[in-house]
């Protein structure tokens, strides 16, 4: 399947990608084990509910079977990350898991940070939003939020299905954003590792480098977000967290309405994204590309 995205050589025109540059599905590229995976929503459950749970909301949520929750439940208190109390049934996270949330708090500008920060961007612009990164050959989806008066842009799909869904690199709105925010060093070493998906354009560095300076300049990315072009997305660096990772928000909807309102959409995310900690990547951007 082809997928019509935001192109390197042309940026108000679409490129048809093939299956190696293409966008793909959490679990459409390696067999994940699915315990590990289920162990760390059972944490995200926890995170959402800010309350202890008996195992029957857990098993709920995850939408596992009694006997599977169990067994995952009694392997997380095996290894002291969740106490069990037998009297009330209840599971409560154990205090090994602060120095996790006391990592990523100072890593992402504190806690729930981006939780609110995508809600609200969310409610305020009235469509779906994302968090997305590079891990390295493609970019990921990390997070989604929705306005509560819409569905996620894709039939078919739930908000939880969209998660770890793997983006191109220099074929999507969210990859040239990140690009963006990189220096000309890391832009080329991307260019190697999406060889196979940029096919005869890895060898037109000269013109790679231009688009991405494009892209800097203009402060955001703008291009396709499904098949059969009838999404799009617009997409901006947030400043570097404290370990140096850059992830990106974006806001994706029906064509025509990302049309009428881009530039609208465009100044709404850098203010946020701005709020979050720092200029965006018009100013962090393009150091030397």
């Amino acid at each position: 399947m082809e997928y019509p995205t935001h192109g390197v050589r042309v940026s108000s025109q679409a490129a048809n990608v093939g299956r190696l540059g293409g966008f793909r599905l959490r679990g459409q590229t390696c067999d994940a084990v699915k315990s590990a995976i289920r162990a760390l929503h059972v944490l995200e459950v926890f995170a959402g509910a800010k309350r202890p749970l008996r195992a029957v909301e857990i098993g709920s949520a995850l939408a596992v079977s009694p006997s599977s929750t169990s067994e995952l439940l009694m392997t997380m208190v095996d290894g002291a990350y969740l106490i069990f109390d037998p009297t009330s049934k209840l599971y409560y996270p154990s205090p090994r898991l602060h120095k996790l949330g006391a990592l990523l708090g100072g890593d992402y500008f504190g806690s729930e940070t981006m939780d609110g920060l995508m809600q609200s961007l969310a409610d305020t612009i009235g469509l779906t939003t994302t968090l997305t990164t590079s891990q390295g050959s493609f970019m990921q989806l990390l997070d989604i939020a929705t306005p509560a008066t819409k569905s996620p842009p894709l039939k078919g799909l739930g908000v939880e299905d969209y998660i770890g869904l793997r983006l191109p690199v220099f074929r999507s709105s969210n990859g040239l954003a990140w690009l963006s925010a990189q220096d000309t060093q890391t832009v080329m070493s991307a260019v190697r590792l999406c060889s196979r998906e940029l096919g005869r354009k890895a060898d037109d560095v000269a013109q790679i480098l231009e688009r991405v300076r494009g892209v800097a300049e203009q402060g955001y990315a703008y291009g396709g977000a499904n098949a059969d072009g009838s999404v799009r997305g617009l997409a901006m660096p947030l400043p570097p967290a404290r370990s140096g990772v850059v992830l990106v928000i974006g806001a994706c909807g029906p064509t025509a309405e990302m049309e009428r309102r881009r530039e609208d959409i465009a100044a709404t995310l850098k203010r946020a994204a701005t709020s979050y900690g720092g200029p965006t990547c018009a100013a962090v951007g393009h150091a030397d590309p």
